[in-house]
């Protein structure tokens, strides 16, 4: 029986080995590809976070097997010697395997509570930049309006009746309508900051596909508001391209009434 049990015992720890090595073989490989895909963009720090903690991971596993084996060695030393009948001797063998135990459980959990640290803290980070980012976009979009008033201003002072005011008009129209998309743009920004950091504090925070799907949406916004982008710039050439061809007819008909 003790033969049987030790090969069942080397059976499950052979296959918890087996599925840690694969668990770091799929880790790596997810990582490679990740980084062809990526390139600069690829995460280092988070990879080298996730490697060590998969790595101390695997030490307490190996730790607790371990344990598992020396505790099935030291009972059939117990069975096998004079205290082998001796009720309170395996009683404080399976206290002390227990506690030998609770201590790794508390090394599992501090390094969860280390890892959902580090996430909360990352996390955060990437909040805090989100908020800066959308901050100096407004601020940009703001230096931007008025840089165009104060050109249109010196040129109005420049050319007086010369000046073009419906040409001002429009520009300053498309200028607005070009910064409420721009508007929207952050707006997007904010909301999918938001939903990120709802994803990752709810039940499917380590969910793949989630984040896919989320990324999907994002960028699916974001297509509309280039195609609009487009369309604008579309709706400014063929303006522009209009009076253009207006002023190039006034110019004809001028030449033709002084040749007349």
């Amino acid at each position: 029986y003790q033969k049987l049990d030790q090969e069942g015992q080397d059976y499950w720890n052979n296959r918890q080995r087996e599925d840690m090595a694969n668990m770091r073989a799929d880790f790596e490989a997810d990582a490679d590809r990740r980084r062809s895909e990526e390139g600069d963009n690829f995460d280092e720090e988070s990879y080298q976070f996730e490697r060590s903690m998969m790595e101390r991971r695997s030490e307490l596993d190996e730790r607790r097997m371990a344990i598992e084996e020396e505790f099935n060695n030291k009972r059939d030393e117990l069975a096998n010697s004079p205290s082998g009948q001796d009720q309170n001797a395996w009683q404080a063998l399976d206290q002390e395997q227990q506690s030998a135990f609770e201590a790794i459980d508390q090394d599992y959990q501090k390094l969860d509570q280390e890892g959902q640290d580090y996430w909360n803290k990352r996390q955060q980070e990437e909040a805090n930049r989100q908020r800066e980012n959308i901050n100096r976009q407004r601020e940009e979009l703001e230096s931007r309006r008025e840089e165009f008033e104060a050109e249109v201003e010196r040129r109005r002072d420049e050319e007086g009746e010369h000046f073009d005011e419906d040409g001002y008009e429009f520009e300053r129209s498309m200028m607005e309508r070009r910064f409420d998309l721009e508007e929207r743009h952050i707006d997007i920004d904010e909301e999918f900051s938001r939903k990120r950091d709802e994803l990752g504090n709810g039940p499917d925070g380590q969910n793949e596909n989630a984040w896919q799907e989320l990324d999907q949406e994002q960028q699916r916004a974001f297509e509309a508001l280039d195609e609009q982008h487009q369309a604008l710039d579309q709706e400014s050439q063929s303006y522009w391209e209009t009076r253009e061809e207006e002023h190039r007819k006034r110019e004809e008909e001028e030449r033709e009434r002084e040749e007349e």
